[in-house]
């Protein structure tokens, strides 16, 4: 990687060039202040972090697909068909429940 060194001013003036040279060139921005560097400017994909990226993704499409496969886990049921009728079903049970609790 090749190094470049540049005054705050400078930087300022060019900036899109510095920032395309240091993110598509490999190239690293050493932005210098009254002679110190207070900053550093280089590209920070590599391929650790790509294929950290990419084990991510894979993770998460597992994910997706496991929590897809449990919304259709009640698919199979008879009882739950008439989602309304069923809870009206449960309702009635809970009240005749209370009714004899009650007396």
């Amino acid at each position: 990687m090749n190094t470049t060194r540049v005054t705050v001013a400078d930087f300022r003036n060019n900036m899109s060039d510095y920032m395309n040279r240091a993110r598509y060139g490999d190239e690293i921005i050493v932005i210098e202040k009254w002679g110190k560097v207070p900053l550093r400017l280089e590209q920070m994909v590599e391929k650790k972090q790509k294929n950290a990226k990419s084990d991510k993704a894979k993770a998460r499409i597992e994910r997706i697909k496991a929590l897809n496969a449990t919304f259709g886990m009640w698919a199979d049921r008879e009882d739950m068909k008439d989602s309304v009728k069923w809870v009206q079903d449960l309702r009635k049970k809970e009240e005749s429940r209370y009714a004899n609790l009650l007396g």
